[in-house]
């Protein structure tokens, strides 16, 4: 006598999936809102709190720095006031140690001499 055997296998689920498991027009989500952190370094983050509470005013970033919460209308830029302002302080640092140790006369030299060498090489 033949056993007959067959497939009885459901395929595309699991054996402990719910029927509507992936349905969601049955799940009321509680209302929500998102808050943008931008930290000194330029980075950029968005998380999601309940719309019932108030969002903190800081966030860790992902660099170790502080977050800053800003309005959520604003659209993020290339990078923060501070960052940018942080640049400018860094470039008038060594434009400070620069005039430190050479005169006006010195550097229109060097000016002389650079651009001199570079219209030689230029064909």
């Amino acid at each position: 006598m033949a056993v007959q055997t067959r497939n009885l296998t459901v395929r595309g689920r699991g054996l402990s999936a719910a029927p509507d498991l992936g349905r969601r027009d049955h799940v009321d989500l509680a209302p929500r809102r998102d808050q943008r952190y931008h930290c000194a370094r330029g980075h950029h983050s968005v998380r999601t709190f309940a719309a019932d509470v108030e969002p903190p005013t800081t966030w860790p970033c992902r660099c170790g720095d502080e977050a800053s919460a800003v309005d959520s209308d604003v659209a993020p830029g290339p990078a923060s006031d501070a960052a940018a302002r942080r640049r400018a302080d860094e470039h008038d640092r060594h434009l400070a140690r620069v005039r430190e140790r050479r005169t006006d006369a010195d550097a229109a030299a060097i000016l002389a001499e650079a651009l001199a060498s570079r219209r030689a090489a230029t064909p």
